[in-house]
């Protein structure tokens, strides 16, 4: 029996359907399923967080080659099937749980993480986020995404992708695209297309700022609202310094946001004399990168 067999056997066996609420589209082909295994780079003694393990279909792949498995798993009645599914393997530890209320630190006895995550397009953003925020606990990321998400990470400066969120993955992990993935491959099929990606968590990030927080803010608010020129953008940050940091910077105070690099926000965020600046910053949101 296929995998998709093995898919729709398990759904029907325990009386599941996948529910659009919780984005659920399982993964049916196998060719996917060896690019992503592959991409993960398995080592025996490797220790493998999966998010959303679903019908079990890479669990049992990731079984099969590595030391421990953690399979994530937020629906109850998935988390059943799994457990009666995968009987055979004494080496996953099950967790049914949502993946952004899980303290990362304390599924670790040694070493990184290896993450493999199939991710509902409503929690992309958030669990990307977190786990690049606790990067230092995680050797290698593959996501499957929706791909306009997987094109806004990979996007460069001056493209309409670009955005906060496409900087605050790249200063965190080098991105490489393992693969596309069409919406046939799922049960059932989505209404897009998704991507495969693979994040390699860095411990120096490509750009040396002195302040990450206020980095990430002038990001944000360059973003905030596209039509605006960055002197309008970033006032509501920088305040009466807008022009004098720009200018500090030799960043024209009439380009907009989507123009500058990666580079070039550091060098702005670098700028700024955060000694002498009295104002209160803005707060951010990480969660929160649909600009």
């Amino acid at each position: 029996m296929g995998i998709e067999g093995r898919c729709r056997e398990t759904l029907r066996r325990f009386n599941l359907k996948p529910n659009k609420n919780l984005g659920q589209n399982f993964l049916i082909n196998e060719p996917v399923v060896k690019s992503i295994i592959d991409a993960a780079n398995l080592k025996e003694d490797d220790t493998v967080l999966e998010i959303g393990s679903g019908t079990g279909i890479v669990t049992r792949e990731l079984a099969a080659r590595v030391q421990n498995v953690i399979a994530c798993e937020f629906d109850r009645g998935l988390m059943t099937a799994l457990q009666e599914e995968l009987k055979e393997f004494s080496n996953i530890q099950y967790l049914q749980a949502d993946i952004l209320t899980v303290d990362t630190k304390s599924l670790i006895d040694r070493g990184k993480l290896k993450v493999v995550a199939n991710l509902p397009y409503c929690i992309t953003t958030p669990v990307i986020t977190m786990l690049l925020e606790t990067k230092g606990l995680i050797s290698l990321i593959i996501l499957m995404i929706q791909h306009e998400v997987a094109k806004r990470i990979l996007s460069e400066a001056g493209t309409k992708e670009y955005g906060s969120f496409s900087i605050f993955v790249n200063y965190h992990s080098r991105v490489e695209r393992v693969r596309h993935v069409s919406r046939g491959c799922f049960f059932p099929q989505p209404q897009v297309d998704s991507d495969v990606l693979r994040l390699y968590p860095l411990d120096t990030p490509p750009v040396s700022v002195l302040d990450e927080l206020l980095f990430f803010q002038l990001s944000r608010a360059a973003f905030g609202q596209r039509r605006k020129t960055l002197r309008n953008a970033l006032s509501p940050v920088l305040g009466e310094e807008t022009g004098i940091v720009l200018q500090r910077a030799g960043i024209n105070p009439s380009r907009r946001g989507e123009t500058l690099s990666i580079e070039e926000f550091a060098v702005l965020a670098n700028s700024f004399d955060l000694c002498n600046q009295k104002q209160e910053i803005i707060s951010t949101d990480f969660t929160d990168y649909h600009r």
